[in-house]
Protein backbone atom coordinates (compact mmCIF):
# COMPACT_ATOMS: atom_id res chain seq x y z
CA UNK A 1 0.00 0.00 0.00
CA UNK A 2 1.53 3.57 -1.19
CA UNK A 3 2.13 6.20 1.64
CA UNK A 4 -1.09 8.52 0.69
CA UNK A 5 -3.22 5.45 0.99
CA UNK A 6 -1.74 4.84 4.32
CA UNK A 7 -2.58 8.26 5.56
CA UNK A 8 -6.47 7.88 4.44
CA UNK A 9 -6.51 4.98 6.10
CA UNK A 10 -5.52 6.26 9.28
CA UNK A 11 -7.67 9.71 8.97
CA UNK A 12 -10.51 7.47 8.19
CA UNK A 13 -9.83 5.73 11.32
CA UNK A 14 -9.31 8.94 13.53
CA UNK A 15 -12.93 10.73 12.08
CA UNK A 16 -14.19 7.38 13.39
CA UNK A 17 -12.64 7.55 16.93
CA UNK A 18 -13.70 11.03 16.81
CA UNK A 19 -17.13 10.60 15.77
CA UNK A 20 -17.25 7.79 18.66
CA UNK A 21 -16.42 10.04 21.37
CA UNK A 22 -18.48 12.66 20.36
CA UNK A 23 -21.52 10.23 20.33
CA UNK A 24 -20.07 8.99 24.42
CA UNK A 25 -20.11 12.52 25.42
CA UNK A 26 -23.02 13.33 24.18
CA UNK A 27 -24.75 9.74 25.32
CA UNK A 28 -23.38 10.38 28.78
CA UNK A 29 -24.11 14.06 28.88
CA UNK A 30 -27.99 13.67 28.32
CA UNK A 31 -28.10 10.65 30.44
CA UNK A 32 -26.90 13.14 33.54
CA UNK A 33 -29.54 15.20 32.41
CA UNK A 34 -32.43 13.42 32.88
CA UNK A 35 -31.53 11.99 36.30
CA UNK A 36 -32.99 13.47 39.33
CA UNK A 37 -31.30 15.51 41.68
CA UNK A 38 -31.86 15.64 44.66
CA UNK A 39 -33.15 19.12 46.33
CA UNK A 40 -30.68 21.31 48.00
CA UNK A 41 -31.66 23.28 51.41
CA UNK A 42 -31.05 26.60 50.45
CA UNK A 43 -31.37 29.17 53.40
CA UNK A 44 -33.26 32.56 53.33
CA UNK A 45 -30.56 34.51 51.62
CA UNK A 46 -30.41 31.85 48.47
CA UNK A 47 -26.99 30.51 49.50
CA UNK A 48 -27.25 26.38 48.70
CA UNK A 49 -25.46 24.53 51.40
CA UNK A 50 -26.35 21.23 50.53
CA UNK A 51 -26.70 19.37 47.10
CA UNK A 52 -26.67 15.55 47.57
CA UNK A 53 -23.77 14.90 45.61
CA UNK A 54 -25.49 16.42 42.46
CA UNK A 55 -22.48 17.04 41.01
CA UNK A 56 -20.53 13.52 39.56
CA UNK A 57 -20.91 12.07 43.27
CA UNK A 58 -21.74 8.41 44.12
CA UNK A 59 -24.93 8.67 42.83
CA UNK A 60 -26.72 11.89 41.91
CA UNK A 61 -30.16 10.36 43.24
CA UNK A 62 -28.41 9.53 47.15
CA UNK A 63 -29.80 11.85 49.36
CA UNK A 64 -27.86 12.72 52.60
CA UNK A 65 -29.23 13.80 55.70
CA UNK A 66 -27.68 17.74 57.01
CA UNK A 67 -26.97 15.90 60.37
CA UNK A 68 -24.58 13.66 58.16
CA UNK A 69 -23.00 15.85 56.04
CA UNK A 70 -22.34 18.26 58.96
CA UNK A 71 -20.65 15.19 61.23
CA UNK A 72 -18.58 14.80 58.07
CA UNK A 73 -17.72 18.12 58.05
CA UNK A 74 -17.15 18.29 61.90
CA UNK A 75 -14.89 15.50 61.74
CA UNK A 76 -12.70 17.32 59.38
CA UNK A 77 -11.88 19.92 61.50
CA UNK A 78 -14.82 22.55 59.34
CA UNK A 79 -16.85 22.89 62.52
CA UNK A 80 -18.33 26.70 60.61
CA UNK A 81 -19.68 24.62 57.67
CA UNK A 82 -20.92 22.10 59.86
CA UNK A 83 -22.82 25.00 61.67
CA UNK A 84 -23.85 26.54 58.56
CA UNK A 85 -25.30 22.91 57.44
CA UNK A 86 -27.31 22.38 60.48
CA UNK A 87 -28.38 25.82 60.80
CA UNK A 88 -30.12 25.74 57.23
CA UNK A 89 -31.64 22.29 57.86
CA UNK A 90 -33.31 23.34 61.30
CA UNK A 91 -34.78 26.28 59.38
CA UNK A 92 -35.61 24.36 56.87
CA UNK A 93 -37.02 21.20 59.06
CA UNK A 94 -37.86 23.18 62.72
CA UNK A 95 -39.22 19.36 63.79
CA UNK A 96 -35.99 17.76 63.63
CA UNK A 97 -34.42 18.20 67.37
CA UNK A 98 -31.51 16.08 66.42
CA UNK A 99 -30.59 18.88 64.19
CA UNK A 100 -30.89 21.49 67.12
CA UNK A 101 -28.90 19.08 69.59
CA UNK A 102 -25.87 19.00 67.32
CA UNK A 103 -26.01 22.57 66.45
CA UNK A 104 -25.90 22.83 70.76
CA UNK A 105 -22.76 20.36 71.24
CA UNK A 106 -20.89 21.81 68.50
CA UNK A 107 -21.09 25.10 69.95
CA UNK A 108 -20.08 23.61 73.65
CA UNK A 109 -16.94 22.73 71.85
Amino acid sequence: MDTAGRILDWLIVLVLALLAGVGIALWRHGKSATRRAAAPLTSSNGDTVYSGLGDGGLDDNLDIDPLHEAEIYAAYGNREMALKVLTIAAAAAPDREDIRAKIAELQAD
